[in-house]
């Protein structure tokens, strides 16, 4: 005769396929509770499969009974013979504490998928699903938004899959209670003053009386308006690429005047459409619906001070081309900046690194360039051999005058940044650089100026590489 814990296995079994992911170094997000515990389990069972099996706890440091959670999850990966990792991070409590948990716990997980013989695994199961999907309605989300949780896609340089998705909430405690595992409980979840835990608690145990195979439903779903993504993602990048230029200093930059010229009755929302994928694909950034009235109007606008603050990026226009940078109004905030060799100074949202480098003996070294998290500035100057760092003015004098090492003249910075093509919104990330006995260098990224060939030739003199990069680009 056949008993429940066989019963619950078969189900579970049916339900969860971890060999599609064999050869593949496993990371668990563990966390401690039921479901991250279950998948614990199972994965712990599965090992021969893998590569390698380790399990991480990010601790947010938002509750103090998170460090007996710490316990709770080393202990239990000590059972199971898992290897334990811990990640601490600092949570912003601006905005939505929960929305900002979320992104820095992906951010410590990401460092663990480092190739693409890495996958995360998440222990979201169905009922996730549908509390997600409910959200999502609510806040009148489209596709994308629908179908948020796939079980599987790209995550930093490998994978983060979910193989639980087909598993209910009750079969996640059941699995517990018949395994004998133990977990712990956020109180936070407890509480119907979160829209989440009001669906938990309130709303889907009414629907799942009325309509049992609501969670099946719900996946379906998600998984066919996934594929209607898909196929409508891929028609749109063919589309995309005839729009898209790469721009000196701008990186990656989406052509306005060339997308204006759309014609028929969809014009809008093609244009709509082709601007939302660009910046999502070239810079990270998920522009939500009710933004597009402000950016299709910041598509027409003169104003070369007109700009869109989404998160932690800004979106500006410069002589008809859209494009993306970090926040840089801590950096011109940060004044004047001293860095020394083999220094790293995170400032103002962005990260500025200065170490020894490689003659390059041209400018071959400069380098501005798009990325999916902002631009990336390195360039080459040369220090005296008793000197050990850079100084960066961030918010230079407009009217101050410099001349570049290929022209004949001086002008003031104020024209020269014209004449060079550098829109307002990118000066800070190219600030004027002086050598520690004030001698300016150049403007970083830009041009040199006059007498820097004499310091390449010369022996009293080594070459260093400033780079200034957004926080998040690892590059």
């Amino acid at each position: 005769m056949i008993n429940d814990r066989e019963l619950l296995s078969r189900r579970i079994s049916e339900k969860i396929d971890l060999s599609r992911y064999a050869g593949l170094n496993w990371v668990v997000a563990l966390s401690g509770g039921a479901d991250s515990r279950m998948l614990l389990e199972l994965v712990a069972s599965s090992r021969k499969l893998a590569l390698s099996v380790r399990a991480v706890y990010v601790h947010h440091h938002l509750q103090k009974v998170a460090d007996e959670w710490v316990t709770f999850c080393q202990n239990e990966c000590r059972k199971t013979g898992v290897d334990f990792h811990i990640e601490h991070v600092r949570v912003s409590l601006r905005g939505s504490v929960e929305a900002n948990a979320r992104k820095a716990r992906y951010e410590a997980l990401s460092k663990y998928i480092n190739s693409d013989k890495c996958v995360l695994f998440t222990a979201h199961h169905a009922d996730d699903l549908l509390e997600t999907m409910l959200m999502a309605i609510n806040r009148g989300a489209g596709i994308s938004g629908l179908s948020a949780i796939p079980d599987i896609q790209p995550f930093a340089h490998g994978f983060l899959a979910r193989p639980m998705l087909a598993v209910s909430r009750s079969e996640v405690e059941e699995f517990c209670r018949i395994n004998d595992l133990n977990y712990v409980t956020d109180p936070t979840n407890l509480s119907n003053q979160y829209d989440r835990n009001y669906l938990r608690h309130e709303v889907i145990p009414v629907i799942k009386r009325r309509f049992p195979q609501i969670l099946t439903g719900a996946r379906i779903v998600s998984e066919n308006l996934r594929d209607d993504l898909l196929l409508y993602e891929d028609m749109l990048k063919e589309k995309l690429a005839g729009f898209v230029d790469i721009v000196p200093f701008g990186g990656f930059a989406l052509n306005m005047k060339k997308l204006a010229g759309i014609s028929g009755e969809l014009s809008d929302k093609y244009q709509k459409a082709l601007i939302r994928l660009f910046l999502r694909n070239h810079y990270g950034i998920q522009i939500p619906r009710k933004q597009l009235p402000e950016l299709m109007k910041l598509k027409d606008s003169t104003d070369s001070k007109a700009r869109i603050e989404v998160e932690d990026m800004v979106i500006s226009l410069y002589r008809g081309y859209l494009f993306a940078v970090p926040d840089t109004t801590g950096l011109i905030n940060s004044g004047t900046v001293h860095i020394v060799v083999g220094e790293d100074v995170h400032c103002g949202g962005v990260v500025l690194s200065l170490r020894k480098a490689v003659e390059c003996g041209d400018d071959s070294c400069n380098a501005s360039r798009g990325s999916e998290s902002g631009i990336v500035v390195r360039d080459v100057f040369y220090l005296p051999k008793d000197e050990n760092g850079l100084i960066l003015q961030f918010n230079p004098v407009s009217s101050l005058r410099l001349k570049p090492s290929t022209r004949m003249h001086s002008q003031i910075l104020k024209q020269l940044w014209k004449e060079y093509g550098i829109p307002l919104i990118l000066r800070p990330l190219h600030p004027v650089v002086t050598d520690e006995g004030g001698n300016i260098l150049g403007v970083h990224g830009v041009f040199k100026i006059c007498g820097d060939s004499e310091r390449q030739t010369g022996n009293d003199y080594y070459s260093v590489e400033l780079t200034v990069r957004h926080d998040s680009f690892e590059g």
